[in-house]
C-alpha cells in the first residue's frame, strides 16, 4: 500500500527575480500529522521519496503552482517525458488538460511509483476555508507570511518558526480533511468521481451494468441525417452525445437592465435602500429529486431522462405518439433544434444563452432580441417553456429533436443519503462529515456531462523553461450528459420563475441567488419559500443598505452586520468581481508585528480599500491580479493592477 503525504512548497517570488526556486517545503503524513519533515528545496522534497523506499501517494492543494516546479525539477535532472502505462526508472508522465488544468503527475523513482494529485480536486476549498469548515474546535489556523520577501540572500529557514509553523499548518489541515475523506471509501482523483462511485454504489450496488441499463452509452449512437448549422450553413454528423451537448447551459446570471433604476449610460444598477439576498439551499440536487411530499415544486415535476432516446424530424409535440409506441405509457421530455425569430416582452426576463458571449466579461450572456433574423437553438422543454413565457415569438421553424423517457427519483437514493448525514453531522456538532455531505450532495450532477472530446497539455524544456505542446486523446466515454443538461435547465427554471414573480423588486440573479431591492418581510411571492434547511427552498443569505451590480459576477453591497436600537452598529462591504485577487489587498509593513490571528485574515481578505461611491466601470484597484509566468526554475506570479471593465 501505497505512503500517503500532503506536501507544499513556498517559493521565491520577488520583484525583479530572473528565476525562481523551492525555499520551503514540507511534507506531513496524512495519516499522522504530528510526523511532518520541513526542508528548504525541493531536492528535500526528491530525497524524501528515495528514502521512504515505498509507492507514494502525494497531494498537493493547487498543483497546478506546485506541479510546475516539480515538472522542471524532472526535465532538469533527466527525466523522460512516457505516456507508457508502466513507467520506467527515470520517466514522467502527467494528466494535465488542453486548459491548462492540473490533474496528476506520476514519475518513477528507484523502482518505486510517486502518484502526484491535486487536494483542491477533491476538496474545492481554500486552505482557510478547510480550517473553518472541517476543523471547527481544533487549533490549527491558516496563517500569513509575506509571499514577495526577498529570501535569495544569506537566508536561513531555521531561523524563522513563523514561517516553519505556517507551511506546517498549511499541510496539517490539509491533511486532517483529507484523511476524512480516504476514511469514508472516497479514493477516486476527484470530487466529481467520488460522488459517481458512491451514486453507483448505492443505487446499482455498484454494478456499472445495471448503471449503464438505465443511463447507456450515447457516443457509438449516430443519428441517422446530418444536421445543417444555420450559423455557417454546413451539414455535419453528429452522435446522440454531440447533439445532447448542444442543449447543455450553464448557470443563470443577470443584472436587471430593465429595473427603473438602471443606469443605461454608467450600465449599472445602483439601490440605495434595504435590499435582501436569497439563496436556493442545494439548487442542483433539489434539480434531480423527485418532488413528492417536501419536496413538491411549485414549477412543476423534475422528470430526469434515461434509456435510450428516440430522434424525429420536426416539432417534439408532434411526435410524442410515435415516441410512445416503443416506451408506452410514459411521459417524455425532449430537446428540441430549432430556429427562432423573438423579442422580450414588456415584463420578460432574458432566458435565451447568446452562444458567442464571453465568459469572462459577463455581457449579453441572455439576448433580449434576435434582431428579427432567425437564431439557432438546441433548448429542453424546460427552457421553451420559459421562452413562451418571456417572448414574443416573431417566427419559429421546429427542425428536429430528441425525446427521452422521462422519470422521477432516478436520484432520491443518492440525495436522501447525504442529506440525512449532513442532518446528522449537524447535530452531532461534526463540521468535516457535515462539509463532506456537502461536497457530494453538489458534486454529482456534473459528472454526467463531462467531456468526452479530450486532449492534454504535455510539458517539455525550451530555453530552461518549462512550454506545452497540445496532442489529442482518444475520445473517453460519455456518462450521459442528458442528466446534466435537464439538471442545469430545472435550475435555470427555479431561479428564473422566483425572479419573474418579484419582477418590480429583482435586481442580479447569481446562478442560486437573488438580489432584490427590499427587505424580505415585503417579498409577496408564492414562488419564493425561505427555510434555512429545507432542499430547493430559498434562505435569507444576507440583507443590505445600499447595493452596485454592473455585470454578471461584478457587484458591491453594504450589508448589515448587527442592529443596536434599530441602528446598524456596522456596515461590511460584500464585494464580488470574477477574476479579482481578494487577498493581501493590504500593504504589510501597515501591520504590527507579532502573530497574524484568524480574525486578522479574515479582515485583509475583505479589505480592499475601496469606497462603494468607487466601484464604477473604469475603477482600477492597484494589485488586484495575480499573473502567471513562467521563468527559469518555475513559475512566479507577477501582481499588476485590475480594472473594472
Amino acid at each position: 500500500m501505497a505512503m500517503k503525504i500532503v506536501c507544499d512548497f513556498e517559493t521565491h517570488n520577488h520583484d525583479g527575480a530572473d528565476k525562481t526556486g523551492v525555499w520551503a517545503v514540507c511534507i506531513c503524513d496524512l495519516n499522522n500529522i504530528d510526523n511532518i519533515m520541513v526542508g528548504d528545496s525541493i531536492d528535500d522534497f526528491f530525497d524524501f521519496c528515495k528514502e521512504a523506499n515505498c509507492d507514494i501517494e502525494c497531494y498537493y492543494h493547487n498543483l497546478k503552482f506546485d506541479g510546475e516546479f516539480i515538472i522542471y525539477h524532472l526535465l532538469n535532472n533527466d527525466y523522460e517525458y512516457s505516456n507508457a502505462k508502466k513507467l520506467k526508472e527515470k520517466e514522467f508522465k502527467t494528466f494535465i488538460d488542453s486548459n491548462g488544468v492540473f490533474y496528476s503527475i506520476t514519475f518513477k523513482l528507484e523502482g518505486h511509483t510517486i502518484k502526484i494529485y491535486d487536494s483542491l480536486k477533491k476538496i474545492p476549498l481554500s486552505v482557510d476555508s478547510i480550517a473553518n469548515s472541517y476543523l471547527k474546535g481544533i487549533e490549527l489556523n491558516k496563517g500569513i507570511i509575506d509571499y514577495t520577501k526577498d529570501r535569495t540572500h544569506d537566508y536561513k529557514l531555521e531561523e524563522h518558526e513563523d514561517e516553519i509553523e505556517y507551511i506546517k499548518s498549511d499541510c496539517q489541515i490539509v491533511a486532517l480533511a483529507l484523511k476524512q475523506h480516504f476514511d469514508k471509501g472516497m479514493n477516486k482523483m476527484t470530487l466529481s468521481g467520488d460522488a459517481f462511485k458512491n451514486y453507483v454504489d448505492l443505487s446499482f450496488k455498484g454494478n456499472m451494468q445495471h448503471f449503464r441499463r438505465r443511463f447507456p452509452c450515447l457516443d457509438s449512437y449516430k443519428l441517422n441525417t446530418t444536421i445543417q448549422l444555420l450559423h455557417n450553413d454546413e451539414e455535419v454528423e453528429m452522435t446522440y452525445d454531440d447533439y445532447i451537448r448542444k442543449a447543455y447551459v450553464g448557470g443563470w446570471t443577470y443584472v436587471n437592465t430593465h429595473h427603473k433604476k438602471y443606469d443605461k449610460v454608467k450600465r449599472e444598477l445602483s439601490i440605495y435602500s434595504d435590499g435582501c439576498v436569497l439563496d436556493v439551499n442545494s439548487e442542483h440536487p433539489y434539480s434531480m429529486h423527485s418532488t413528492q411530499g417536501d419536496y413538491y415544486d411549485v414549477n412543476g415535476p423534475h422528470l430526469m431522462p434515461m434509456f435510450t432516446p428516440l430522434f424525429f424530424k420536426g416539432k417534439a409535440e408532434d411526435n410524442i405518439e410515435e415516441f410512445q409506441k416503443s416506451y408506452c405509457r410514459v411521459t417524455p421530455i425532449y430537446i428540441q433544434h430549432l430556429k427562432i425569430d423573438f423579442e422580450l416582452k414588456e415584463r420578460g426576463i432574458p432566458c435565451i444563452k447568446n452562444k458567442h458571449a464571453s465568459l469572462w466579461i459577463g455581457e449579453d450572456d441572455w439576448l433580449e432580441t434576435s434582431n428579427h433574423e432567425l437564431y439557432e437553438l438546441w433548448v429542453t422543454n424546460v427552457d421553451l417553456d420559459l421562452i413562451f413565457e418571456n417572448y414574443n415569438i416573431n417566427d419559429i421553424e421546429y427542425i428536429d429533436c430528441m425525446l427521452f423517457v422521462g422519470a422521477e427519483g432516478l436520484f432520491d437514493i443518492y440525495i436522501d443519503h447525504w442529506i440525512n448525514e449532513k442532518v446528522n453531522a449537524t447535530k452531532a456538532k461534526d463540521a468535516g462529515r457535515r462539509q463532506i455531505a456537502k461536497l457530494l450532495l453538489n458534486g454529482l450532477g456534473g459528472k454526467f456531462g463531462q467531456r468526452t472530446k479530450s486532449s492534454m497539455k504535455v510539458p517539455k524544456l525550451v530555453n530552461n523553461q518549462v512550454k506545452y505542446e497540445k496532442v489529442e486523446l482518444e475520445d473517453r466515454e460519455s456518462y450521459y450528459t442528458a442528466v446534466s443538461v435537464f439538471m442545469c435547465a430545472y435550475s435555470r427554471r427555479t431561479i428564473i420563475k422566483a425572479a419573474m414573480s418579484v419582477y418590480d423588486h429583482f435586481c442580479y440573479a447569481d446562478t442560486d441567488s437573488l438580489h432584490l431591492d427590499c427587505p424580505y418581510s415585503e417579498i409577496k411571492s408564492d414562488k419564493i419559500r425561505v427555510d434555512s434547511a429545507k432542499l430547493g427552498y430559498f434562505d435569507l443569505e444576507s440583507e443590505f443598505v445600499k447595493a452596485r451590480f454592473i455585470k454578471s459576477k461584478c457587484y458591491i453591497e453594504c450589508t448589515k452586520n448587527g442592529e443596536l436600537d434599530g441602528i446598524h452598529d456596522e456596515i461590511m462591504m460584500n464585494i464580488k468581481v470574477a477574476g479579482l485577487l481578494r487577498s493581501y489587498m493590504k500593504r504589510w509593513d501597515d501591520r504590527e508585528q507579532g502573530k497574524i490571528t484568524r480574525e486578522d485574515r479574515k479582515q485583509l481578505f475583505k479589505d480592499l480599500n475601496i469606497d462603494f461611491e468607487d466601484f464604477h466601470r473604469g475603477l482600477i484597484i492597484k494589485d488586484g491580479s495575480n499573473k502567471a509566468k513562467r521563468i527559469k526554475g518555475g513559475v512566479i506570479l507577477k501582481r499588476g493592477d485590475f480594472e473594472i471593465k
